[in-house]
């Protein structure tokens, strides 16, 4: 082959790669995009698949990891979900999207210590985690404190974690973030606390922000 012809293969060889690399970019922009839009529209089978599709592409992408382990979550699969989400953490200790989830994970799993652990990570790394996918495709979402808070309580309500889950849920209250709820396991926790006083306030207050879970709790125990 003349220097000509070896210049010539090399230039297409270079060309053949650019084109492929652009493909396969604009190949995962799309999967991505799409993936992100089923978990967002509650379609977790279809988001799963585009996650392992992603995989396929490109096995080393920590944040398609990531994915498939939160929509492993919310398809109730928490076994496979914190295996994937440790992985995640493992790499990267600030991920406080991978730390949330591991706590949902473990809390349904019942290692409520290790899901207040979780938790308790996720609040520290906020300010430094990050999601969906890839940035640079503009999606990243937040998970608002509160909502990490509210979880931890619950947590901590089965951890027998008592003064803890109280503080949680004063939190909750106070920021009015699930109200109802939180005046529920408010209530629980003054029950175990053996605080049948405080206990019925916090019942009336759950019925009064429309949880009816806490009628019977008030009629049994504030008589």
């Amino acid at each position: 082959m003349n220097s000509n012809l070896k210049l010539a293969f090399v230039f297409l060889l270079f060309l053949y790669l650019l084109i492929s690399c652009k493909s396969t970019e604009q190949d995962l922009k799309e999967k991505m995009i799409a993936a992100n839009n089923y978990l967002d529209d509650e379609e977790y089978e279809k988001a799963l698949l585009k996650a392992n599709e992603i995989l396929q592409i490109d096995s080393t992408l920590l944040n398609a990891y990531l994915f498939k382990g939160i929509v492993l979550v919310k398809l109730e699969k928490y076994s496979e979900a914190a295996t994937l989400l440790e992985r995640v953490v493992n790499s990267d200790t600030n991920n406080t999207h991978a730390y949330f989830n591991l706590g949902l994970a473990n809390l349904f799993l019942e290692d409520y210590k290790k899901s207040i652990a979780f938790f308790s990570k996720a609040l520290r790394t906020k300010e430094s985690g990050g999601f969906l996918l890839d940035k640079k495709y503009g999606q990243e979402n937040e998970i608002p404190f509160i909502e990490i808070v509210y979880w931890r309580g619950i947590a901590s309500y089965y951890n027998d974690s008592i003064e803890q889950s109280i503080s949680d849920f004063n939190t909750c209250i106070n920021l009015n973030f699930k109200t109802g709820d939180s005046y529920l396991y408010q209530g629980y926790n003054f029950v175990k606390r053996n605080d049948l006083k405080n206990a019925c306030i916090c019942f009336g207050e759950a019925l009064r922000h429309g949880n009816n879970d806490a009628a019977p709790f008030k009629q049994k125990y504030c008589r």
